[in-house]
């Protein structure tokens, strides 16, 4: 399969934000996980194909994103020790609707080079420098965060 990009889209407005997180923190404070805490959750695109990076911009800035009230991002990895993204997306051979109507829209702005297209979504944690409960995020997502019977969950870390 041809390259794949991530195309990360999150809100601008702080209480946005301090909602969606919220609601992880309350289900992490059931949790023996210490100091871990959500930061952030956003909307994930994952396409693949032969796309440009003018092309992928295109589609992040004309398409997935509100320039209004979301940024989006391009490719972007937890860069500070300590920072976990967990990931979730379909598993495959699970319907995406939502990946199958941007793949479409992609074509419907002239763009080509998308093969396929999946959505997601991404929760960011901060779990201090020195914490090992990052270890134990892999447990709290695959319960809290995901349905296991048609979704998965990939760990990223620095």
């Amino acid at each position: 399969m041809a390259e794949a990009v991530l195309i990360e889209v999150s809100t601008r407005t702080r209480a946005r934000k301090a909602a969606a997180a919220k609601r992880v923190n309350a289900l992490l404070a059931s949790w023996d996980l210490g100091r871990v805490s959500c930061l952030n959750v956003s909307k994930l695109y994952r396409i693949h194909g032969g796309l440009s990076p003018g092309r992928v911009e295109t589609v992040a800035r004309d398409l997935l994103s509100d320039p209004i009230v979301e940024d989006y991002s391009i490719d972007r990895a937890p860069l500070k020790k300590g920072t976990v993204f967990a990931d979730v997306w379909y598993k495959a051979g699970v319907t995406d609707a939502v990946g199958e109507s941007v793949l479409g829209a992609i074509g419907c702005l002239g763009i080509s080079g998308a093969e396929s297209a999946s959505s997601g979504v991404r929760y960011e944690f901060s779990s201090g420098p020195a914490s090992d409960a990052s270890e134990k995020l892999p447990g709290f997502a695959k319960r809290e965060l995901l349905n296991p019977l048609v979704q998965e969950c990939r760990i990223r870390k620095p």
